[in-house]
Formats: structure tokens, sequence, C-alpha cells
């Protein structure tokens, strides 16, 4: 799907939950070819920044931050599966391990992500960043309007596929 995206030429989202770096899908696509970057929100802020640094440097065109996932969704084959303990997160750097409900990719990915964003932290991001800012995960119209009064250039309506919800 990657390559039929890039031969015409329409823009991919590349997440910080990806199995690779930005870099290395940036490189193996045509030079100039359009990005975005979808972040979920690090605990970690200097590990958000960073990302969005590169992400920029990269050639990304703007910044979408995903809001309908804080947490980690109900995944039962997550809830089924050991990690091995060697398996790592190739941009967030999170590392697998186990726990009461499982030890799967899913689990791994969700455990560094900011669950208490607030819409005052969009301050931060403009502050770090002069790329567009899209909100991912709008599922309210009242969050869409707040979107435009906190200055974000664009929203995307989506709840995850449902995955997040509760079975």
């Amino acid at each position: 799907m990657a390559r039929a995206c890039a031969e015409k030429g329409v823009a991919q989202c590349i997440s910080n939950n990806a199995s690779f770096t930005v870099g290395e899908i940036v490189e193996c696509q045509p030079k100039g070819h359009p990005f975005f970057f979808q972040l979920y929100v690090n605990r970690d802020r200097k590990k958000s920044e960073q990302h969005i640094r590169q992400a920029k440097e990269l050639g990304c065109r703007g910044i979408w931050v995903t809001v309908d996932a804080p947490v980690i969704g109900k995944r039962e084959a997550d809830e089924r599966v050991k990690a091995e303990g060697t398996e790592t997160s190739s941009m967030s750097g999170s590392k697998a391990g186990n726990d009461a409900k499982g030890g799967g990719l899913g689990r791994m990915m969700g455990s560094y992500i900011d669950s208490s964003l607030t819409w005052e932290d969009l301050e931060w991001l403009k502050s770090i960043t002069d790329l567009p800012i899209v909100l991912k995960g709008v599922q309210h119209a009242e969050d869409a309007r707040l979107a435009v009064e906190h200055g974000l250039q664009g929203i995307v309506v989506s709840n995850h596929g449902g995955r997040s919800l509760d079975g």
C-alpha cells in the first residue's frame, strides 16, 4: 500500500508507533514524497520533542496528534501473549514486558502514552514546532470547535476503529 501511495503522490502519515523509524520509511520513498508525522505524546515530553524535530528534519509536513487512544485498548490477543523481553519499539524505545494482562506489542507501544494530555498541552506543542498541527481522534463537535479555538490547522474524525472501547 505504501508503494501505491508513493506512486500516486498521496501523503502518508508515519506513526511514532511504526515498525520502522521515520528515517527508514522516508528513505524508501521518492525524494520529496509528502509525509505527516502521527504523534502519540510521550509522558517524557523531551522524547516527543526529539521525534518532532527529527520528523521535520526529514521533511514531514505536519504533526497529527493522536488523542483517541490515550490508554491501551482491550486487545485480547495481547492478553494471551507473553513477551520474550527482547522486543523494542523502534521509535519510542519501549521494551516489551509482561504483567497481569499480558505482554503483546500493543501493550508495549501504549506503555509510554501520556493519558493526561489536555488542551493546554497543545500550547506546549505549538511552542516547539512551526509545522501545522492536526488533532486526530476528534469524536464530538465541541472538540472540533475547541480545536479551532486553540489554533490547530485541522482535525481528523476518528475513534481508532473502536479498538479502544471496552470489549
